[in-house]
């Protein structure tokens, strides 16, 4: 009962006596890595049918913002003037209560990171960034999370609350 108690608190971990790690804690070669693995990452959002009207309203549903919002975003896609794109992400490290939000196009959605993958619908403009910020660390240890890209899984270094990286869309 003491040991689960400890090991609860971060006095000990299963490695043995001493301060546990923290939830997201890597060493500073795992996160150099990570960071080289993305400077040479890139791909597209993942494409989007727009093809029939059903199609549509469904996509209206997965916008995470008013119908208001949504329609108009709806008519700038029809205009040209912005595209929709898939944008998958989760938690890669530990789940530990992680949040990022995710910005293109003048539009903001905050998502809370989870083992599980989070798709979301991401207007955006061909050739501007699409930005990924640390909202919220869970335990400490930075905020861990990955994308899925055209070309597939791409983990993002470890962001600092209020960091913001841009996704290398092509």
């Amino acid at each position: 009962m003491v040991a689960a108690t400890l090991l609860g608190l971060g006095v000990i971990s299963f490695s043995g006596f001493g301060p546990a790690t923290s939830a997201d804690g890597m060493s500073s070669a795992q996160a150099a890595k990570l960071a080289e693995t993305f400077r040479h990452g890139g791909g597209a959002l993942l494409p989007v049918d727009l093809s029939s009207e059903q199609r549509r309203d469904e996509l209206m549903q997965a916008l995470r913002m008013s119908k208001m919002k949504a329609e108009s975003l709806m008519a700038m896609v029809d205009r040209g003037e912005r595209m929709l794109g898939w944008l998958v992400l989760w938690d890669n490290y530990d789940e530990d209560g992680d949040v990022a939000s995710v910005t293109a196009a003048g539009f903001t959605q905050s998502i809370p990171l989870m083992h599980a993958p989070t798709r979301i619908l991401v207007p955006y403009v061909p050739g501007q960034p699409v930005f990924i910020t640390g909202e919220r660390d869970g335990i400490g240890g930075g905020i861990t999370v990955a994308v899925e890209l055209s070309t597939g899984p791409l983990p993002l270094p470890p962001l600092a609350v209020g960091q913001t990286i841009a996704l290398p869309i092509q």
